[in-house]
C-alpha cells in the first residue's frame, strides 16, 4: 500500500528493478583504453558476500555470459576497468550494476591467470592488448578472511620507542 501511494504522487521519479531471489555473479572486465576493444572478460561465481562484498568466490567460464557481456558494453562508451554485478534467474543474465573500478574480489581472476596491471601497463605506453577473453582458468577459488588482532598500547609503543 506504500508503495503503490508513492506511486501515485506523481512528485518523484522512481526506478523499479524486479526482486532476483536467485544467484548473481561478478564479471571483471577489461576495455583497452586505446582500441575501446574488450580485452578480458573475467567470471566468478559468488560463494560468500559479507559487508557488502564478495568474501569467497570461485571462477567459472560459460560462452553465454561472455556474449551477454559484450552485448550490454556495446551499449555503453566504457574504458580500462570495470566491475560488473549479473543476476541469473531461469538460466538467463541479468544487469545490476556496473561500476569503474576493479572489484573487490579482483584477487581472484589474478589467481586464475587474469593480470590488468598488464593491460594498464600496455595502455599506459600506448599499446594496444590483444583480446584474452576467457583466457584463465575454472575453478580457481578464492578466501579471503579477516584477522583481529588484541594488544595494548604500551605494546605498541615498545616498537616505536627510539634506543
Amino acid at each position: 500500500q506504500q508503495l503503490q501511494k508513492a506511486l501515485n504522487d506523481n512528485q518523484h521519479t522512481y526506478i523499479i528493478q524486479e526482486y532476483m531471489a536467485k544467484k548473481d555473479v561478478d564479471v571483471d572486465v577489461y576495455i583497452d583504453t586505446i582500441s575501446k576493444e574488450i580485452i578480458s572478460i573475467f567470471a566468478k561465481k559468488k560463494i560468500e558476500t559479507r559487508i557488502g562484498g564478495t568474501s569467497k568466490s570461485i571462477s567459472f567460464k560459460d560462452e553465454e555470459l561472455f556474449k551477454f557481456i559484450k552485448k550490454v558494453l556495446e551499449k555503453f562508451d566504457c574504458s580500462g576497468v570495470i566491475d560488473m554485478e549479473i543476476f541469473i534467474k531461469d538460466n538467463k543474465y541479468y544487469l545490476n550494476e556496473i561500476n569503474p573500478r576493479f572489484s573487490g574480489a579482483y584477487l581472484n581472476a589474478y589467481g586464475a591467470g587474469v593480470d590488468f596491471f598488464k593491460f594498464i601497463e600496455k595502455n599506459a605506453k600506448n599499446i594496444k592488448n590483444t583480446p584474452q577473453i576467457g583466457n584463465y582458468d575454472e575453478g580457481v577459488i578464492m578466501l579471503m578472511y579477516d584477522e583481529v588482532v588484541i594488544t595494548r598500547e604500551q605494546n605498541l609503543k615498545k616498537d616505536f620507542r627510539e634506543d
